[in-house]
């Protein structure tokens, strides 16, 4: 499903990234075997219980809309998707998967593990969002007002398309990209948004395949790419980073972030001090 690609070097793949349009969208992920899952596929639903996951989401939103009084700000606990992004947000196990409109963004995210190679997927989001609207009205001969309303350019993240088209009785494969309207300090800061697969009752591939058999009949065309990032650039992409101030301080507001960031600093000063060293020699 994906045009994998691989480069001589940081420096060579920068050059490529370079000739992407804003139609592209981007993941990092420490090992290159790695598929794409989101969260709510890693959780070992081991039960006899029908659609478990369809009923793990609803009684997360449920559970939401039932205790607003516990909460210190105001949210809109009539939104689904927009409950959906603050549990993602917080780290509960959703459909949504995290994605940047930065490739530089999604580098960073690879550098942690200096032991295996590291992939970036890359989609183009335009091409996404074409295929669905094939599938829902070809493949799923859907006519519905929802598909209608999501045809004219209302995106499926607008709460009424969301509920019929995602959350409702008949679940379709498919991955489309979304952002809530109300985005949180993270997700700004890591340029953001999100790919939502259709029935959870497949994993997120499964469903992403859905939609590249709709471009393959349609154009030919791959806009999917998986781009191995080799374990020995890790070293030079946290520096060229750092110099982007792409850093755990930029990207995590917060103490956290910025402790992880100081730790950075110094392994860079550490090895900047090393290379100094070896030639006072």
């Amino acid at each position: 499903m994906y045009k994998e690609l691989e480069f001589k070097n940081w420096n060579e793949l920068k050059n490529f990234l370079s000739t992407l349009n804003s139609n592209w969208i981007f993941r990092g992920q420490e090992n290159y075997a790695w598929k794409l899952r989101s969260a709510i596929d890693r959780v070992d639903f081991s039960t006899e219980i029908k659609n478990p996951k369809s009923r793990y989401e609803k009684f997360c939103i449920y559970d939401f809309q039932r205790n607003p009084h516990l909460y210190n700000k105001e949210y809109n606990t009539e939104n689904e998707f927009q409950i959906l992004s603050l549990l993602q947000h917080y780290g509960i196990p959703t459909r949504l998967l995290d994605f940047s409109a930065s490739p530089y963004v999604s580098a960073f995210f690879v550098i942690n593990d200096d032991d295996t190679d590291a992939a970036i997927y890359a989609i183009n989001y335009h091409e996404l969002l074409s295929s669905t609207l094939h599938l829902f009205r070809s493949k799923y001969n859907d006519q519905s007002d929802a598909v209608v309303k999501y045809s004219q350019g209302n995106g499926i993240s607008q709460n009424e398309i969301f509920k019929e088209l995602v959350l409702g009785k008949t679940q379709r494969k498919f991955v489309e990209i979304v952002q809530p309207y109300f985005l949180f300090d993270r997700i700004i800061q890591q340029n953001g948004v999100f790919l939502c697969q259709g029935d959870i009752n497949f994993e997120f591939e499964e469903s992403l395949s859905a939609n590249h058999e709709i471009l393959q009949n349609l154009s030919n065309c791959n806009p999917y790419y998986k781009i191995k990032i080799n374990k020995e650039w890790k070293k030079e992409i946290t520096r060229d980073l750092f110099t982007m101030n792409i850093t755990s301080s930029s990207l995590f507001p917060g103490i956290e972030g910025h402790l992880k960031s100081l730790k950075n600093k110094f392994e860079i000063f550490m090895e900047d001090r090393g290379s100094s060293l070896m030639q006072q020699q």
